[in-house]
């Protein structure tokens, strides 16, 4: 079994000095009549196509917080199969 590694020290960082992120990965099932709509959404917002294929799509999108809840919240009318997020990564600018 793996051992987990020890927290030797916890900073908090405050919104003027560092720069925070998350990132999202998105599959959608798409119908035909759909597929220009929601690649409009994903253009908008600048996510990746990871993956595309006739019966679906996977996405990337990297953003702050608020940023991705908007994106999944727009999405949400369609046939999303899977949404993964990693939760927020931060760094001192």
């Amino acid at each position: 079994m793996n051992k987990l590694v020890d927290v030797e020290k916890v900073v908090e960082l405050d919104s003027e000095h560092s720069s925070l992120r998350e990132l999202v990965l998105v599959k959608l099932n798409w119908k035909t009549d759909e597929k220009a709509k929601i690649k409009e959404i994903a253009e908008t917002f600048g996510a990746r196509t990871i993956k595309e294929d006739e019966e679906s799509v996977t996405y990337e999108y990297t953003g702050g917080p608020e940023k991705v809840n908007a994106f999944l919240h727009i999405l949400r009318p369609y046939d999303m199969e899977a949404a993964n997020r990693s939760g927020a990564v931060a760094i001192v600018e």
